[in-house]
């Protein structure tokens, strides 16, 4: 995507999107804790456990996820002014947070192997990072 980036808009372009996207990629980690993948397990194994895990890991995701989104937003506005890469820092960081929680019920799906229903979770995800994307370039 960043030679993309660089082909249409230039070089320069694809270093601040480049510098954004590794910035809001921090928070991967951060607010995914590594949790789906024991929820994953759990819910494997007692399928009563969808409900209690479920809202408790997405409030978690939510929470924490915005709370690293806006620190990393405010660290990149301080240090590269308050122009274009602090909002995309913003936009990247805000799809990574609906990413985050819409892992949530694609990992419910394989737990229970309904892989058929994985892409209508993934979908509203993807079509929300695709429109801010392009609403933010154009």
């Amino acid at each position: 995507l960043p030679s993309l980036v660089a082909i249409q808009r230039g070089p320069d372009a694809a270093g601040r999107f480049g510098f954004a996207l590794a910035g809001s990629q921090l928070c991967w980690p951060i607010a995914g804790w590594g949790l789906d993948r024991l929820m994953l397990r759990e819910i494997a194994v007692d399928n009563d456990q969808t409900a209690v895990l479920v809202p408790k890991l997405n409030s978690f995701k939510l929470v924490v996820g915005l709370l690293c989104v806006v620190v990393g937003w405010l660290f990149v506005s301080i240090d590269q002014g308050w122009g274009t890469v602090s909002s995309l820092t913003l936009i990247l960081g805000l799809s990574l947070v609906a990413t985050l929680i819409g892992s949530t019920a694609q990992n419910v799906f394989m737990a229970h192997e309904r892989m058929e229903d994985y892409f209508l979770a993934a979908l509203p995800v993807k079509l929300f990072s695709a429109i801010a994307g392009i609403a933010r370039w154009s």
